[in-house]
């Protein structure tokens, strides 16, 4: 059997122009002998496989590169040689990428003699996607877990981007609108807008629409008011996206971060600083006015002391019985006024809250105060009242100050005090209605501070320390007190008190 010798192969057949643009490459070149054995290689060639010249020249591929390399190489040859034509493989392994054109070299009698190939590295391409993939990564596990909410709204106005917080953000609001998102659903959607002052966003002021004409806005508060009525506070970040090359905006990324907690927590802070301040304030005026009622009656037992002892050194007692009852008259207002000012410091402490039945509270205070009632020829009117969330002693102080004005202010008609309460939600409003000569409105919150006395006292003197008192009791079980303007005749103090579940 005769054996075929392949065509023989002169490089002068390619020429030498196109072998040296072969060489000036700086990705691998080679050209192989259709039988398989190279006959010129490039030196990015050794350089990639790691080999030398005559470790390849007239060599077949076996003898230096890897089986898998081998195998995918004679398979691309083949097709070329079958299809005569220029072809170009795409080829990926685990280690590397690489694209490789292959072309047939012909003969003068059309005949393919050889296969020229060049191969494109591309491993840095392979690299460059890896990192791209973990870059990908990084940022969904950033836009996913991000404390913020961000949106991108692109030029069609429809928000291409929504993160993980912005969605559960749009269902706290109560969100149910179709998808995908545009601002026209969004503007109509989050419609009541208002801005720190309390005044309506007006379409120029709104974030998105001022990013698209090249604003850049950052942290900008804004309140929304929900359909209950409640009201949520956010900080909001808009920046245009622009095109590198021609600044165009294309779109618009928008972020928001929920302040509602803190802007609670910073009001209910000024609202305890500013309670502070009044309370340092009423301290002050406390503690002068105290020393100065306190200083009266002593000043007066000691005038009345010397008095009735000059009386008696002289053995003068016609007026030593008057003066005796002066004295103790005297003495006693004092006492009174060191059990307000006690009262008044116990009113400030913790106090042990229980259950509560004011009907027996009311009966109490009605038999300690039963011989000025019965002095004042007067009349308590209550029924039904209920079981509240309280104490007991503390709550019969409320009631024990506020009768005890109403008779120490009672007008010349018989007096009656009318107790009553209603049920508002989970509160309720005690009333203490008297039919006395009532008190002007313009007084309704100077009456509660401490020594003030806004009524003339004919009958017996008053500390100006019992409403006082009473603020401070009711506010200790995180009720308020006020003084009912509504009343024609008389005066009216309301009160509210946790009231017990059913």
């Amino acid at each position: 059997m005769q054996t075929i010798l392949p065509p023989p192969f002169d490089k002068m057949m390619i020429g030498n122009s196109c072998i040296a643009l072969l060489e000036y490459f700086h990705q691998p070149a080679w050209i192989r002998r259709v039988d398989g054995r190279y006959v010129w290689v490039n030196k990015s060639f050794l350089k990639f496989f790691n080999v030398k010249m005559e470790d390849v020249i007239d060599k077949v591929s076996e003898d230096f590169l890897p089986p898998e390399i081998v195998e995918t190489s004679y398979i691309t040859e083949q097709e070329v040689l079958e299809k005569r034509c220029s072809l170009t493989f795409h080829i990926e392994q685990k280690q590397f990428r690489t694209t490789i054109h292959k072309t047939p070299v012909f003969s003068d009698s059309n005949e393919i003699i050889a296969v020229a190939a060049l191969m494109i590295d591309l491993k840095q391409e392979l690299e460059l996607e890896t990192q791209l993939a973990h870059a990908k990564d990084f940022y969904e596990i950033l836009l996913t877990y991000m404390g913020e909410c961000l949106f991108f709204i692109n030029k069609n106005n429809e928000f291409e981007l929504i993160n993980k917080r912005g969605k559960e953000a749009l269902n706290d609001l109560g969100f149910k609108g179709p998808l995908p998102l545009t601002y026209e659903i969004w503007d109509n959607f989050l419609s009541n807008r208002y801005n720190t002052q309390g005044k309506k966003y007006t379409e120029d002021r709104k974030i998105i629409p001022r990013a698209w004409k090249g604003e850049v806005i950052l942290n900008e508060e804004i309140c929304l008011e929900l359909k209950d009525g409640c009201q949520k506070f956010f900080l909001a970040s808009a920046t245009p996206f622009r095109n590198k090359n021609d600044n165009c905006i294309q779109g618009v990324i928008l972020t928001v971060t929920d302040i509602t907690k803190e802007k609670n927590l910073l009001n209910t802070l000024a609202q305890k600083t500013k309670l502070v301040e009044q309370r340092n304030q009423e301290l002050h005026q406390f503690a002068y006015s105290a020393a100065h009622d306190l200083r009266d009656p002593l000043r007066n037992i000691s005038l009345l002391a010397s008095f009735i002892d000059e009386k008696l050194k002289k053995q003068d007692y016609e007026e030593v019985e008057f003066l005796l009852k002066k004295l103790l008259n005297t003495a006693a207002y004092g006492g009174s006024l060191v059990k307000n000012l006690l009262d008044y410091s116990a009113a400030n402490r913790e106090i042990k809250m229980e259950v509560v039945c004011l009907k027996d509270v009311v009966n109490r205070t009605i038999t300690t105060l039963s011989n000025l009632i019965e002095q004042a020829e007067g009349k308590i009117i209550f029924n039904n009242l209920p079981i509240v969330r309280g104490n007991a002693q503390q709550l019969q102080i409320v009631f024990q100050n506020i009768i005890s004005n109403a008779i120490r202010y009672k007008g010349q008609d018989p007096l009656v005090i009318s107790i009553s309460a209603e049920r508002k939600s989970s509160l309720w409003v005690i009333s203490i209605q008297d039919n006395g000569p009532g008190i002007n409105e313009d007084f309704k919150e100077e009456i509660f501070l401490p020594f003030k006395r806004v009524r003339a006292n004919t009958n017996s003197r008053s500390s100006g320390l019992g409403l006082s008192i009473c603020r401070r009791i009711i506010e200790q079980h995180g009720g308020k007190i006020w003084l009912d303007p509504q009343p024609q005749t008389g005066a009216c103090f309301k009160f509210t008190l946790e009231g017990m579940q059913d």
